[in-house]
């Protein structure tokens, strides 16, 4: 029931490009044909690939943005020629090109495309490795599945997590706390919510934040100290896709404040770049795209903050009165005592719960029939960036 061309474009690029060009095939696929036409296999610390009785053996491949340097063995029958190549690098490769000539006794062109698909392979075998790495492997027990479904179906739920937030180490303030762990949910959601906590220094705003988020698991959680400027623009394009990135302290991202506000407005940072093309050596030019459904948390003891970022960010401020003085000192006694010990050992069991019963939340479509009754002040510009917070929250909590 499709359009034929849109069911093509979506299954087989290639298959529309013939259809629509009949001679005209893309370079670069064609290079990626001839890639996989190699029979490759596994071998310790690299692979082995061989065509038409051509047998490359790669080894101890070493892989950055400008080197691209690998141990290979040209084999032809009982005779071989070893080399340490950076196959980014033109010299190094002509050379291995003219030895590996004489061995396969080949054309020249031959060989030159038998590198061409070797420098694919060695780009595909470090991408899956980084992949791979990427990738925390992460085993729900059963036990521990049935808890935490067990604590999300809970009728007091939300007493329950601000109880937890406690024993976490951080007592009092539990709209603050609310707010944030919901803001921390809300990365599930299309449109997440972001977080700035605004105090004095030693208020207590890291320890907020750092309470609530060692309750997200550990996969979606992206911790930093400082971010530069261009550095989310270069991330993986779903890298950041329902994640949490949090900033320690707002001034070690200053830099960062175009991308962060991009991010949250627009979902999606892209940035175009100069680079070297690796096979021509001329300058051409990169896109990457980065998908940001992304709830962002910060701290900072500036209230005068750049107003364009504050914005896009749900304000919380601590609570700095003489009586929560009296809290935080009264508990940081408590956990010098045998029960305050006890405690600390609770935690981990505590983060366990709630980690494994963030997994198991899926998003869903949060329909609202009140909506049209609900109100909000329209006395001022700003309003129109708040409101849509307040409606994301009722998305959250629901």
């Amino acid at each position: 029931n499709e359009d034929p061309n849109s069911y093509l474009l979506k299954h087989s690029p290639e298959a529309l490009e013939k259809l629509i060009y009949p001679q005209k095939i893309s370079a670069s696929s064609a290079i990626h044909r001839q890639a996989s036409s190699f029979n490759r296999k596994p071998v310790e610390d690299g692979f082995m690939i061989e065509h038409n009785q051509r047998r490359y053996l790669i080894r101890g491949i070493e892989g950055s943005p400008n080197k691209l340097k690998a141990n290979l063995r040209a084999e032809n029958h009982r005779k071989f020629h070893i080399d340490t190549v950076d196959l980014y690098n033109a010299k190094a490769r002509a050379q291995f090109i003219k030895d590996a000539t004489i061995l396969f006794k080949e054309e020249q062109e031959v060989v030159e495309q038998d590198m061409q698909r070797i420098i694919l392979a060695v780009e595909e075998h470090i991408a899956a490795k980084k992949d791979d790495a990427d990738k925390p492997i992460v085993t729900m027990r059963d036990e521990e599945r049935r808890q935490a479904i067990s604590f999300g179906k809970q009728s007091n739920l939300i007493e329950t997590i601000l109880k937890d937030i406690a024993l976490c180490g951080f007592i009092g303030e539990d709209m603050n706390k609310l707010v944030a762990y919901l803001a921390m949910t809300s990365r599930k959601m299309e449109n997440p919510l972001s977080i700035l906590i605004i105090s004095g220094s030693g208020a207590g705003k890291t320890s907020l934040q750092d309470a609530v988020l060692s309750l997200c698991p550990e996969e979606e959680l992206i911790k930093l100290t400082s971010l530069t400027g261009k550095a989310l623009f270069y991330k993986k394009e779903l890298s950041l896709t329902h994640r949490v990135l949090a900033v320690e302290e707002e001034k070690g991202a200053e830099e960062a404040d175009y991308a962060i506000r991009n991010l949250i407005t627009a979902k999606e940072l892209v940035i175009e770049a100069t680079i070297k093309d690796v096979y021509t050596g001329k300058l051409t030019t990169m896109t990457n795209t980065v998908k940001c459904n992304t709830a962002v948390f910060k701290t900072t003891t500036n209230p005068e903050s750049n107003p364009e970022t504050k914005t896009r960010f749900i304000i919380l401020s601590v609570d700095e009165s003489r009586a929560q003085t009296q809290r935080i000192l009264e508990y940081q006694r408590e956990s010098e005592t045998p029960q305050g010990y006890l405690k600390k050992l609770e935690r981990d069991l505590i983060t366990t719960k709630h980690r494994n019963f963030q997994r198991l939340l899926k998003p869903i479509t949060v329909l609202n029939p009140y909506a049209k009754l609900l109100t909000y002040l329209d006395d001022r510009m700003s309003v129109r960036r708040d409101h849509p917070k307040y409606l994301q929250l009722i998305k959250a909590i629901a």
